[in-house]
């Protein structure tokens, strides 16, 4: 019978109809009382839950606005008292060399910390070319010498003129030369060699250059139209300057070449 209603009224019709059957039957209560009884709201809740619908959920609402920020929290206890390094005051035993033991307060870790053996630190090296105090060269008779300088020298001048070659010293002399140990050594003319004006303290050659001390020896490797060769200062008087000395020479060709190389001992 129920069918028979909703298909012809709808599901408010029907309703409607209930209601309006309830408020006849119990027309002299409600209007005496002006409202339903208690039985009367069950029986009408029960017959309007039959008729719920269940149709589609709705649109999800909007977010609300965020709420407001707390109040900062209050402070924290303070934390506990940090650990630092606690040194021994004697060296531990396993140290032959000494040193010290240390710990993490309160951990009770020792730890070992020895010396270095001896001679690892302030070990002078091995002895290496001389600059000593001054930065003059040192005498035969300092400590490591004789110290000697060496180097090579080579000069190119077109015909009938003037050629000049110059040496210097890598480290300056404590003072300088006279002509008298200054000495230049022409090409060997030998074995035996007699072309040598000082065997004795330049007793080397242009490719072994060796100068007995206090002396500078110049020695000639190679020429080509060379008449004359000398040793002079800046100046221009004979023997070598405390950083050098300049070497004339004269030629006789169309052009003059010589090449040698030389030496000097403090």
């Amino acid at each position: 019978m129920y069918h028979r209603f909703h298909d012809r009224f709808g599901t408010a019709g029907v309703a409607i109809g209930v209601i309006a059957l309830i408020a006849a039957l119990g027309g002299t209560a409600f209007a005496a009382k002006g409202g339903l009884t208690g039985q009367q709201k069950k029986e009408v809740k029960a017959i309007a839950k039959g008729f719920q619908g269940t149709g589609p959920a709705g649109a999800p609402g909007a977010n609300g606005t965020n709420g407001k920020d707390g109040a900062p929290g209050s402070a924290g206890a303070p934390g506990a008292p940090g650990k630092s390094v606690v040194l021994a005051n004697s060296a531990p035993s396993s140290c032959e060399e000494g040193g010290f033991t240390y710990e993490v307060q309160g951990s009770g870790q020792k730890n070992e910390v020895c010396n270095g053996e001896e001679g690892l630190q302030g070990d002078p090296g091995p002895t290496g070319s001389p600059w000593p105090a001054g930065g003059t060269l040192p005498p035969s008779s300092a400590p490591g010498c004789p110290c000697t300088e060496t180097g090579d020298w080579a000069v190119y001048k077109g015909a009938g003129a003037i050629s000049v070659a110059s040496i210097s010293f890598t480290i300056p002399l404590a003072g300088p030369l006279d002509e008298a140990h200054v000495v230049y050594v022409p090409i060997p003319d030998g074995p035996p060699v007699t072309n040598n004006p000082d065997p004795t303290h330049c007793a080397g050659s242009a490719t072994a250059p060796s100068a007995a001390s206090g002396y500078l020896c110049v020695y000639e490797g190679f020429n080509g139209n060379l008449s004359s060769a000398g040793i002079a200062k800046v100046d221009n008087t004979g023997g070598a300057d405390r950083s050098g000395a300049v070497l004339p020479f004269f030629g006789t060709g169309e052009s003059t070449i010589a090449i040698g190389s030389w030496a000097v001992t403090g």
